[in-house]
């Protein structure tokens, strides 16, 4: 079994692979042919998907008079859906296949299982998403004290604590996209 599609995944680097293969036990690749729509934003999120074969298309759509703008365009061994896996919000883009398109999919009832019976994944995937924070340019944080915990990794490798990290890069993607700033 290649580890390698969802090792690549951000908030899974990192692991040996011993942690990737219980992983891999609970996805399925998707066939899509051009021009299928992978999911639309507001839908709610079923899970992550990796790109093993053809490319996809992250789109917010036409709307209020403004045209459709495209976010970006996913390679093979991108991912899109991570955030939605963690946290259960509504997706905050529409994905459609722009070409004949293999999709590896690990579902969001299967990552949580995987997070509460396997501390070593728990905690690499808040280690991952706390370095994401870090990484992140104008980062906004509600206390100092949470910065402090962030910046040092002393979180709790909890699913609540995943949401949580999960909000602040939310929030901080959409402060970025709404205001303008450079990243």
């Amino acid at each position: 079994m290649d580890t390698a599609a969802i090792g690549n995944i951000s908030f899974f680097r990192g692991l040996g692979t011993a942690d990737l293969m219980t992983i891999m036990q609970y996805t399925k690749t998707e066939d899509f042919e051009a021009d299928t729509t992978i999911f639309h934003i507001g839908d709610k999120p079923t899970g992550l998907y990796v790109v093993l074969k053809g490319r996809l298309r992250v789109y917010l759509p036409a709307a209020n008079g403004e045209p459709l703008k495209i976010l970006a365009t996913l390679e093979p061994g991108a991912s899109v859906g991570e955030f939605g896996l963690i946290d259960g919000q509504p997706r905050s883009a529409s994905v459609d296949s722009i070409e004949i398109t293999q999709l590896l999919f690990l579902p969001a009832p299967a990552f949580e299982i995987i997070v509460k019976t396997n501390p070593m994944v728990a905690k690499n995937v808040v280690k991952n998403l706390c370095e994401m924070i870090k990484a992140q340019r104008h980062q906004v944080y509600a206390t100092e004290n949470d910065q402090q915990r962030i910046e040092s990794g002393k979180v709790p490798s909890t699913l609540q604590a995943m949401h949580t990290l999960s909000a602040l890069l939310r929030f901080h993607n959409k402060r970025v996209q709404v205001l303008g700033l450079k990243t």
